[in-house]
């Protein structure tokens, strides 16, 4: 889970913003689906509030406590492109990396050879 995609920074910006960080697990993932709140195969039927959505999912596994108007009031500040960006990855393309590693992560990898007929 450590070589996984994050996104970090401080809000507000500057020397006294909280550092966040925000990324996706498997856990959390199942449990917005549970609730209802996330569904992987919706968010390419919503591409207006995809990148929000995910945004806001990403919150779940360290910074559960922030409330919905905080996050969005958060999206609503970042930059396009991250600091260390070579201006081909908006935030919105990172989200889906994001979470497709995650969605990767959940493949086996054992060792068990097999076959379709």
């Amino acid at each position: 889970m450590d070589n996984r995609k994050k996104i970090q920074f401080k809000y507000p910006a500057g020397e006294k913003g909280k550092k966040y960080t925000l990324e996706f697990s498997i856990g959390i993932l199942r449990r917005m689906e549970t609730k209802g709140k996330f569904k992987v195969g919706e968010l390419q039927d919503k591409l207006l509030s995809a990148p929000v959505t995910l945004f806001d999912l990403s919150f779940e596994l360290n910074h559960a406590d922030v409330p919905e108007s905080t996050r969005k009031a958060i999206f609503d500040q970042f930059t396009r492109y991250s600091e260390d960006s070579d201006g081909e990855s908006t935030l919105t393309d990172v989200l889906g990396e994001m979470l497709n590693e995650v969605i990767e992560s959940m493949n086996p990898s054992g060792n068990l050879k097999w076959r379709v007929n």
